[in-house]
């Protein structure tokens, strides 16, 4: 199960996603990990199975995000995607953002769309199809290294 959520994120509309493990989700900063040399930088966090339940809200390392917290000490259901908040997505290490696509301006086509229409746009269907396509193109080590570091700097 993917949990996705269109969210407007330092000005750019991007789909939030995550497994919807809260029992598991400790934080970035408050996940266990094992070194893998002396530089500070070459980790690599504990899996699920080393750990135990995480930590509820408001007991996380970082307690909050711009007043939001952790959403849940359990895991969420298929119905839970509004309740990801900031805290899911500048602290959740289970949680990655990805770019909306946007239309080719170079060569507009007419908006045909009425509101209503395009509201539905960005229903949970629509955004959870297009997540699963964004998980797909980026799931390899390097590309998850890479968002890991991304995520964390752009506040």
């Amino acid at each position: 199960m993917i949990l996705a959520k269109s969210i407007l994120y330092c000005g750019t509309w991007m789909v939030l996603a995550c497994d919807g493990r809260c029992d598991k989700a400790w934080g970035i900063e408050g996940r266990a990990k094992r070194k893998l040399s002396a530089d500070d930088d070459d980790y690599v966090w504990l899996g699920d199975g080393e750990l135990g339940v995480a930590p509820g809200p408001g007991e996380t390392a970082i307690i909050e995000e711009g007043e939001d917290r952790k959403p849940s000490a359990t895991a969420l259901c298929e119905t839970d995607s509004a309740r990801m908040n900031r805290w899911c997505a500048r602290q959740c290490e289970r949680s990655r953002m990805y770019r909306q696509l946007l239309p080719n301006m170079e060569s507009p086509e007419p908006n045909l769309l009425s509101r209503q229409e395009a509201m539905s746009a960005r229903s949970p269907e629509v955004v959870r199809s297009f997540v699963e396509h964004a998980m797909d193109a980026a799931a390899t080590a390097q590309d998850a290294l890479s968002l890991k570091f991304d995520r964390g700097r752009d506040f």
